[in-house]
Order: C-alpha cells, then structure tokens, then sequence
C-alpha cells in the first residue's frame, strides 16, 4: 500500500507510544491506499512452529499484490518464540517498513517499569521509551520476519477466481486474527 512519509513517521511513533499523527488515507497528498490488513498470529507452539506461523503472516499481503508491508515485533517475545538468541536491544519494539525494492528497519528500546504486582505474583509493566536508533535501511532481520518480509512479495498463484478470499479464509481457519478495512470488500 503506497503512503507518504509523513503517514509513515506517524505510524512509527503511534507504534512506539511517541503520539505521532494519523494521516487519513485523504491527507496523504497523491498517495493511494487500497487496503490494510490487521494481523494476528495463529496459536503458535514455541520453536519451528512458531518461526512458521509468523512467516506465514506473508499470505495475505502475497495473496493482496501488497506493494508495502509493514511488520511490528517485540524483541524478546520473537526470540522466546522462536527459540532465537536475542539479537538487537531488548527490549524493544521493532518494526519494518518493506517493499519489494528493500525495507527500512526501525528499533524502539525500552525499559520496563513495574506498575504493580497482583497477590499471584502478576507484573503490570509499562514502557519507558529509551532514545531510538536512526532508521536503518536494510537492517538485519530476525528470521521469521526476514521470511515474512520476502513471502509477502512473492506471488501466491491458486486456481481460483478470488485467489485473496480464499486465502483470508483458510488462514482463518488456521487461527490467525484478520481484519480487513472495506477496501478490500470491493
């Protein structure tokens, strides 16, 4: 989905907590955008499973002819997952602007401030936002991620006249949180 810069940075600091102005579609001046997609991974067992589950997120924008992704991942939480060595800060919040010509990958470490604790011995954390990086292009990806990034450009060809339908539907079956803006209904 094509955006301006400006839509972009917005999209960055709304992610890391900074506020950052929403664009609507409209004020991005000659931008256009055909559709977003709202994903959640399936219910994923930890390792080889879970390093599928979320490179298979790709299929929707693969299934879409997406011409821009954008993925969010919490550092610990993949790695955790994923059975990875953490690599990168942690804490932190990444995510990754892509398009098929590269990506661009920007990183929000944080500390964890404790809020409270429930008498089960549950933490209520909050984040404190530490300095973050320059935006680095082509910046190293977790695997997962590096695959979902590479999947999401790769052309799904199925037998079928709504080849994106179908896909949206199996991949509900198999679990994963979808939501689709109306865009994609026409």
């Amino acid at each position: 989905m094509e955006r301006t810069g400006q839509r972009r940075e917005g999209d960055v600091h709304r992610l890391a907590g900074r506020g950052g102005r929403a664009a609507p579609a409209d004020d991005a001046a000659g931008a256009r955008r055909a559709g977003r997609a709202d994903l959640g991974p399936r219910p994923l067992k930890v390792g080889q499973d879970a390093l599928a589950g979320i490179a298979e997120l790709a299929n929707i924008a693969a299934a879409a002819g997406a011409d821009e992704v954008v993925l969010a991942w919490e550092t610990h939480d993949v790695a955790t997952a994923c059975e990875l060595p953490i690599v990168g800060p942690a804490p932190c919040l990444n995510m990754v602007l892509a398009t098929p010509a590269g990506h661009v990958l920007h990183q929000f470490p944080y500390t964890e401030q404790l809020l409270s604790r429930s008498p089960e011995g549950w933490a209520s954390v909050a984040p404190d936002w530490r300095p973050a990086a320059a935006p680095q292009p082509g910046g190293e990806l977790v695997p997962p991620i590096k695959a979902a990034v590479n999947f999401s450009f790769t052309p799904i060809e199925l037998d079928h006249p709504d080849p994106f339908g179908v896909t949206v539907v199996l991949m509900e079956q198999d679990g994963y949180r979808i939501s689709l803006t109306e865009a994609f209904a026409r």
